[in-house]
């Protein structure tokens, strides 16, 4: 994990767009059922900060299982929305005008899984077998499909795909024998092992080459509400700092902010230890990427990696020639990360955690 010390202040000059001078009212849609640990860093960190209200803008979150993200921002429902890298692949090929601004998880944590004491050993061995992901046709099952291809499986005809949801649904699919194995990603996967899952997991190498999730708006948008963007990334740069910098402080805000999400019959210790957990394994999957311009920015040769990789493996099925569009101008990450880096970690290390 990058160390504090390493992002204590810009990676680059830049002057800084001054925020809105009234808040910038924002539509944000995440595709979930409701708030969980995974947006402790993304939502519940800069509101209980006030780093959004600092950098002039009202973010209004909703929370929408099986969102069609790229959907809602391109017919104006939504100003701003969490995607799946996959989903800005196959937008940009299919001429869709939107673009990820902000990049949450650097590195793909998605996976094929069975349970741990499942006969299968391998991924190839689920020829014939039968996959479950979140919501098939959208998001992780993009990589799914990747994934089996790598495997030296045909995706579409030597295994069957299934929605599952997430959470207690797929763990109770994957129990049952619904399904064999099931495709979702890490922090995902963490919650089940809060709950006493365990998984055998298969990866392959072309995954650390690849993003994972960020925040997405239209060209549109982002071109007429620079002010706004740069203000809501620089909110979740600072976020993401002070969970580096202090974990366990930022587990603390979260449940003091949301005890009604502490589970039946869990202690507030209990509750403690497994939000941990979850934070932790997006913080590693978290970093930044050799060439990124700082805190949310992007590997300057991740979207052309990953669009050859679509092609080669049929999720793509002509190839993108042009990958330029696919993210913001590192100037405006630039942007993002120009505030004083050393007041937000000592904020986190002086903040109380008990």
């Amino acid at each position: 994990m990058q160390s504090p010390a390493e992002t204590a202040s810009p990676t680059a000059e830049a002057t800084p767009t001054p925020p809105p001078a009234n808040p910038t009212e924002l539509e944000v849609i995440v595709g979930i059922g409701g708030l969980t640990p995974n947006e402790l860093i993304t939502v519940v960190l800069p509101q209980e900060l006030g780093y959004f209200a600092t950098e002039g803008v009202a973010p209004k979150f909703t929370f929408t299982t099986g969102a069609n993200t790229v959907q809602l921002l391109t017919v104006g429902q939504a100003d701003i929305g969490f995607t799946v890298s996959s989903n800005v692949v196959l937008a940009h090929a299919q001429d869709i005008p939107v673009r990820p601004f902000y990049n949450i998880l650097t590195k793909s944590g998605t996976a094929i899984t069975v349970l741990d004491d499942s006969p299968i050993t391998s991924a190839e061995q689920l020829r014939g077998g039968t996959i479950g992901t979140a919501t098939v046709g959208v998001g992780q099952y993009f990589n799914g499909l990747a994934m089996v291809a790598a495997a030296g499986l045909d995706p579409e005809t030597d295994v069957e795909w299934v929605s599952v949801g997430v959470g207690a649904q797929a763990l109770q699919a994957l129990e049952s024998g619904t399904v064999d194995a099931i495709v979702l990603w890490d922090a995902a996967y963490a919650d089940m092992e809060n709950k006493g899952a365990a998984f055998r997991y298969f990866r392959f190498p072309f995954q650390n080459e690849h993003h994972s999730a960020q925040w997405m708006a239209t060209d549109e948008f982002i071109d007429a509400n620079r002010a706004a963007i740069i203000g809501f990334g620089r909110a979740e740069a600072k976020a993401t700092l002070f969970a580096r910098t202090n974990p366990e402080a930022a587990v603390r805000i979260y449940l003091d902010a949301h005890p009604e999400l502490i589970p039946d019959g869990l202690s507030e210790q209990e509750a403690f230890d497994q939000t941990l957990h979850i934070l932790n394994t997006n913080l590693g999957n978290g970093e930044e990427m050799p060439g990124s311009p700082g805190i949310g920015g992007f590997s300057p040769t991740v979207w052309r990696t990953m669009a050859d990789f679509y092609l080669e493996y049929g999720v793509l099925t002509e190839p993108l020639e042009d990958v330029s569009g696919m993210q913001i101008p590192p100037a405006m990450t630039e942007e993002m990360n120009t505030f004083d880096h050393e007041a937000i970690i000592q904020e986190a290390n002086t903040y109380p955690t008990n």
